[in-house]
Formats: C-alpha cells, structure tokens, sequence
C-alpha cells in the first residue's frame, strides 16, 4: 500500500517539479513556439513530462530511501498545502480563462490577444498559478514524508522565481506600460496584508 501510495504521491510531485522546466524552455523562446507547428508544442510538453516522470520512477527508491515522521501537525500542514492549489487555480482561471492559463495565449497571441488582467487573485499576487504549484509540490513531498523530495521541492522554488521573472520580461514587452504599473503595484508570490 506505501508503495502504491508512493508511486501515486510521486506522479502527482512530477507535475509540478517540471512546471518550471518547461516554461522556461517556451518563455524565452516564444517566437520559435509561435513558428513551430502544434505538434511539436505537444510533442515537447510530452518528452519533457514523460522524460521526467520515467527518471524519477526509475530513481524512486533514492527519493524515498530517507524518511521524516509524519506527525498529525506535519500531515495537516502537507494536506493545506496541497488543498490552496485547486482553490487558487480555479480563482485564476475565473480571471484568465483555460486557454491562458495553460499557455496558449503565448503561442498564439493573433486568437488570444494580449490583455493585462489586474483583478481578482491577480490584484492579490502577479503569480498565483506559480503559488498554487509551489504549494502543492512542498505539500506532496511533505504528505510523503520523503525527505529528499522535499529538499529538492525546496532547492527548486527558486526556479519559480527565475520563471516568473522570465515571464515578466516577455509581459513587458507585450503589454507594456500598464504591465509595468502593475508589477510596482502587485507583489509578485505574497500579497501585502
């Protein structure tokens, strides 16, 4: 049963341990994504996620090898942690919609124009799909109890960070003045209380 449950922690941590690694392949080399056909869109999304997932299952019992105890305090800090992303994420694509919120709009801008949205979890945060992924993969790795997932989940929030600022480089030049009005005012992860 821990290893079925390990294997279903681990596929779920996987997501959100590449979401970083693969926008910062499209971020900064959006005008190639936008030539290149949909298939090749695709068919890079799938080796990047594939790729990952078969190194870590091949490699699982390393992740697993070095435990923490799961004391009723730690697992209820793990289960918040995981429960704030499909709160913040459904808020987030009330405001952007699916298409944008998966990355379309980056591909094709001519179908999705580009449009600042300052509103909603977006006057809060200029992030929260970053922060809704960075709380579920420290939550998955603390609801596992694997140690070393879990100080790889911490080593790699600063990739987030380096995505963000990727991403607001490319917002930038898209939209401009407004975008820049928007990241003074807007903190970037944390909102201002």
């Amino acid at each position: 049963m821990r290893s079925l449950l390990d294997s279903l922690l681990l596929g779920l941590w996987i997501g959100y341990f590449t979401i970083p690694f693969f926008w910062l392949f499209v971020h900064p080399f959006v005008t190639f994504w936008r030539q290149a056909r949909g298939r090749t869109y695709a068919a890079f999304a799938v080796l990047i996620w594939s790729g990952m997932l078969c190194a870590f299952f091949l490699t699982r019992s390393f992740w697993f090898t070095s435990r923490f105890a799961g004391s009723w305090p730690v697992i209820l800090a793990g289960m918040v942690l995981v429960a704030l992303e499909p709160l913040i994420v459904r808020k987030a694509e009330g405001e952007l919609g699916l298409p944008i919120l998966v990355g379309w709009a980056e591909r094709d801008p001519e179908q999705f124009p580009p449009r600042l949205i300052d509103t909603g979890i977006y006057a809060q945060v200029r992030h929260p799909r970053y922060v809704a992924a960075m709380a579920a993969l420290c939550g998955l790795a603390v609801l596992n109890g694997a140690t070393r997932l879990l100080w790889l989940s911490l080593a790699s929030l600063p990739l987030y960070w380096l995505l963000t600022v990727v991403e607001e480089r490319e917002l930038r030049a898209r939209l401009g003045a407004p975008f820049v009005e928007y990241y003074k005012r807007v903190p970037r992860f944390i909102p201002r209380f």
